[in-house]
């Protein structure tokens, strides 16, 4: 389930009367990316000049267009259709701004995005899930654009703990506008229902185990995961992480191993650290 931030979308159509007083580059693109809603800014993106005006004065800015582009992972549908359809809808209201939306799918996105980086051709609007901690390296070589005056305007109207993802050293480097409800554990409810398991009990990590042993004494592989390329199985881990250290502790200990002047308290080596992993090669072990 992913739900619009309903401030970001609301205010898609304030984007021009703001944009066409702008006196540079950068202050237009940060006028564009707080009403957009779309996570990290390039700092050094290419926009298209002003049209030829043919002698208007500043009185007259609809002659002056700005083409951004975007680029999400939102490449299958639904996704693709509903970001399209607001960039679509962005577009017609706002003449004087143009932007072109590009989706990629999975590591396509991440490889383009480096290849981007790494080139100096990176586009205007890049959305992600990381948080700008993944992107610190990009953040020092001053790739991408500070937003947290942004951010500041519109705090009230987003979720507290979202900011936490795109703050790095103290600056807000996106701006949030959705939340996914993500990294689910799946189970068949016909299986459990033929061997005894009734899914409301595995509330509890012992539950959990000794339905994995039920499973396995009868011949079914307890658990599945689609690791192909190692980080879905980093999920497990993440969710474990959370319920020991909570939301705020997990994503401030994460944030001090992104970012060395990130201060905080917590160590990967604390009690509740070490039992994360006590628990994952407990699975292991036992070949569940």
């Amino acid at each position: 389930m992913q739900l619009a931030n309903p401030y970001l979308l609301l205010n898609l159509s304030t984007a021009k009367e703001k944009a066409m007083n702008y006196v540079s580059r950068r202050s237009f693109l940060r006028v564009a990316t707080g009403a957009a809603g779309v996570g990290l800014l390039a700092a050094c993106a290419p926009v298209a000049a002003p049209a030829d005006s043919g002698g208007m004065g500043a009185d007259e800015p609809d002659e002056m267009v700005a083409e951004l582009e975007m680029w999400t992972e939102m490449a299958t549908v639904p996704w693709l259709g509903a970001m399209d359809e607001i960039v679509e809808s962005f577009n017609s209201a706002n003449p004087g701004i143009q932007v072109t939306h590009s989706g990629f799918s999975g590591l396509a996105y991440e490889q383009a995005t480096k290849t981007a980086f790494a080139g100096g051709a990176v586009p205007d609007f890049l959305q992600t899930d990381a948080g700008p901690g993944a992107l610190s390296a990009f953040i020092e070589a001053d790739q991408l654009l500070d937003l947290t005056d942004v951010v500041e305007e519109s705090k009230g109207a987003i979720y507290p703990d979202a900011l936490d993802s795109v703050l790095y050293k103290g600056r807000y480097w996106g701006a949030p506008w959705a939340m996914t409800v993500a990294n689910l554990m799946y189970y068949n409810a016909g299986i459990l229902d033929e061997h005894g398991v009734d899914p409301a009990t595995l509330t509890t990590w012992s539950a959990f185990t000794d339905a994995c042993h039920t499973f396995q004494h009868a011949g079914v592989t307890p658990v599945l995961i689609g690791a192909k390329n190692a980080w879905p199985g980093g999920h497990w881990a993440q969710h474990l992480y959370i319920r020991t250290f909570g939301v705020k502790g997990s994503v401030d200990l994460f944030l001090r191993g992104l970012d060395v002047n990130h201060e905080s308290d917590l160590r990967f080596t604390d009690p509740a650290g070490v039992r994360v992993w006590e628990l994952i090669k407990e699975l292991l072990d036992s070949e569940y």
